[in-house]
């Protein structure tokens, strides 16, 4: 992607090892790059040799602290395979820091019965495309996403979105981890906390930020999570280890 994103725009490219901490020339400024969440962590004292950076994937709430000291312009981004590429952006910090993404000034953003974002640009489909990414709208052109609707978790007729949770708890967990429903009499489904490692005792201060309702009933190890080519996590495979 950053060898295209050259290409149209136009840039010279200095191409370094992709390592959680890449080498890169320190004699230089550089107008744009691209990280994960781990490389920014570790090259934040250099980080103002570049002026604009997409950090791909979920950064910590640590890594959004240390952000809003630098000047180097730090963006998230939305897309997927059939965007080929973000078709919105937001500010992680600066004078135009958001929570909201921003489209693309070619697509159009909205939202079906199901709060499910829908994407419409000409160049990509033909007609309207429909994700699974619930959204809140903010304008005509902007919006907050929420979670994925098959990872909601549906407990005592409150509808829990996974990834809010998650995000509340990545400070407290070092290991992997991700939160699901699990089938419950009395709720329907419960809330459980499934984390990848040896089993040990959990401190319960990683709840603090979470409401009462958003509080694991359960709290599950698993030696190693089943993953994707890419190293993703497969939510529904690795729990299917717990039957």
């Amino acid at each position: 992607m950053m060898l295209v994103r050259a290409m149209i725009l136009g840039l010279e490219l200095d191409v370094v090892p992709p390592k959680i901490n890449p080498v890169f020339d320190l004699d230089k400024t550089y107008d744009f790059s691209a990280m994960i969440p781990l490389q920014a962590e570790n090259l934040l004292s250099k980080l103002h040799h570049f002026k604009a950076l997409i950090i791909g994937g979920a950064a910590s709430h640590k890594l959004l602290e240390d952000i809003q000291g630098i000047d180097t312009q730090c963006y998230s981004t939305y897309g997927m395979t059939e965007t080929v590429s973000h078709i919105a952006y937001r500010a992680l910090n600066g004078p135009n820091k958001s929570d909201f993404y921003k489209a693309m000034p070619n697509v159009k953003v909205s939202t079906n019965d199901q709060d499910c974002l829908v994407l419409e640009a000409d160049y990509l489909f033909n007609g309207a495309f429909q994700t699974n990414d619930v959204a809140i709208m903010h304008s005509e052109n902007e919006f907050k996403l929420i979670g994925r609707i098959d990872n909601v978790i549906n407990s005592g007729g409150l509808k829990l979105f996974a990834e809010q949770i998650e995000k509340h708890l990545t400070g407290g967990i070092s290991e992997r981890f991700f939160v699901a429903g699990q089938a419950d009499e009395k709720l329907g489904e419960r809330l459980i906390l499934v984390i990848e490692g040896e089993e040990k005792p959990i401190d319960s201060k990683i709840y603090k930020e979470l409401k009462k309702n958003e509080i694991p009933k359960e709290v599950y190890f698993i030696k190693k999570f089943i993953e994707t080519p890419n190293r993703k996590i497969q939510r529904k495979k690795t729990l299917e280890l717990l039957k």
